[in-house]
């Protein structure tokens, strides 16, 4: 039987900044699959105000533009990660992994999601290609969040 009750998937950006709004496009299409159990919210970044909430959950997904990627990497983060998620937040999820197990002796199942984006100049709409990539994150997210509740 599976143990899994609640995910949490947080969508990091800024949607003022093109293809940075990937994380909250992403929040935004799993919303509208309404799965139980499944939360999102949208962030500009990972700080230490978020382990409360991400000690209660099972599984936790980060969903991130990165400039770094061929497309869309998904991977498991433990907290000898040290590199942030990207360029421009400052905590990165290895470090929030070791502090949930530090502070609360509880460890995270967190996983990010890097979504490759093109343009992060100040605008309100997605690049094309960014789109398509987030797409095909949206479609890799729900078929982990099927495997888990299955």
């Amino acid at each position: 039987m599976n143990t899994i009750k609640k995910i949490i998937l947080y969508g990091t950006g800024n949607t003022l900044r093109g293809d940075d709004g990937i994380g909250a496009y992403i929040c935004q299409a799993i919303e509208k699959q309404q799965i139980d159990g499944v939360e999102t919210r949208q962030i500009t970044q990972l700080n230490t105000d978020l382990l409360d909430e991400m000690i209660k959950a099972d599984f936790i997904i980060v969903a991130d533009a990165s400039s770094s990627v061929e497309s869309v990497r998904f991977y498991p983060v433990s907290e000898n990660e040290t590199s942030a998620v990207s360029s421009s937040h400052h905590m990165s999820a290895g470090l929030l992994v070791k502090t949930a197990r530090l502070l609360y002796q509880k460890p995270l199942t967190l996983f990010i999601c890097a979504v490759r984006g093109y343009d992060f100049s100040l605008r309100e709409e997605m690049t094309a290609d960014a789109k398509k990539n987030a797409d095909q994150a949206v479609s890799i997210i729900l078929g982990k969040i099927r495997s888990l509740f299955l």
